[in-house]
């Protein structure tokens, strides 16, 4: 493994015109719990991986490439970790910021998540407390997807579709309801790539508030400091499932491996898992 690793070498004079970046959990030795890994979105190819993800690291990295390779980049899909974003400003000078769908997602969906906790916990109807636990996923999931088929459920005593179980949820709470909404319109705007409706969601329940959790209401404002980054990622339709498959991908090894000690070595088994580097290289 270490001949073929030897061969392995990043190029400095070069970089693709768009990236995509993001952490992953690593080797206990290190300075600082996450690694860093980023890859060419238009190749598919991880391009190398950081043993820090921290900034100064990464501003160190980055500089050993030439400020052409640097200006090349036209665009870098990330999550909303504040650093990446000053390394984007200060390293990459010509790039466009996007954010990625999967974490304004995830964002809105666990906002919402802890509204429903927060009002199933203020709950003193018994019956209703259960089933707002027992349903959780069925209103995590996008509403028209919903099943309209009817089957006979234990917990109500009849039969009902999944649609069913979650209409009579929002009917019995109207802030559920209105975060539910707020939710389900956000997925709608992106599913739609419509960016013109997506910041008239964000704007208009910022200045509404009425029964906006303020779960909601703190992922609105995060959305709306945002807006600019956001609005990138529907002009651009640039995502970072690569690197989250890639993500998988590690934990995996990390499972098989009973954990690595060293991140030398972990990088060449990722490396190797990727189809970056063989062992018979």
């Amino acid at each position: 493994m270490d001949n073929c690793y030897s061969d392995f070498k990043v190029n400095k004079e070069h970089l693709p015109e768009s990236m995509s970046i993001d952490e992953f959990k690593s080797v206990k030795n290190i300075d600082g719990a996450m690694s860093f890994v980023f890859a060419d979105y238009q190749a598919k190819n991880i391009i190398d991986i950081v043993e820090d993800r921290r900034l100064n690291s990464l501003t160190e990295y980055f500089s050993r490439f030439s400020l052409e390779a640097r200006n090349n980049v036209k665009y870098i899909c990330m999550d909303m970790y504040s650093p990446y974003i000053s390394l984007v400003k200060s390293i990459f000078p010509k790039a466009e910021i996007v954010l990625d769908k999967f974490h304004i997602v995830n964002l809105v969906n666990r906002a919402f998540n802890q509204t429903r906790i927060s009002i199933m916990n203020s709950l003193k109807d018994e019956s209703l407390k259960r089933k707002l636990k027992l349903f959780w996923k069925l209103l995590q999931k996008y509403y028209p997807d919903l099943c309209q088929e009817p089957y006979y459920c234990p917990s109500f005593k009849y039969k009902l579709s999944t649609k069913d179980k979650v209409d009579y949820l929002l009917e019995k709470s109207s802030e559920l309801d209105v975060n539910f909404n707020i939710y389900q319109d956000i997925l709608q705007a992106i599913k739609h790539n419509n960016f013109k409706r997506f910041e008239n969601i964000v704007k208009k329940n910022l200045s509404k508030k009425e029964k906006v959790s303020k779960q909601m209401l703190t992922a609105l404002k995060t959305l709306k400091k945002y807006m600019k980054y956001i609005e990138n990622m529907f002009e651009s339709n640039i995502t970072n499932g690569l690197i989250e498959g890639l993500n998988n991908k590690i934990k995996s090894i990390k499972r098989t491996a009973f954990g690595y000690s060293n991140f030398s070595n972990f990088k060449k088994r990722i490396l190797i898992e990727a189809s970056i580097i063989s062992i018979s290289a």
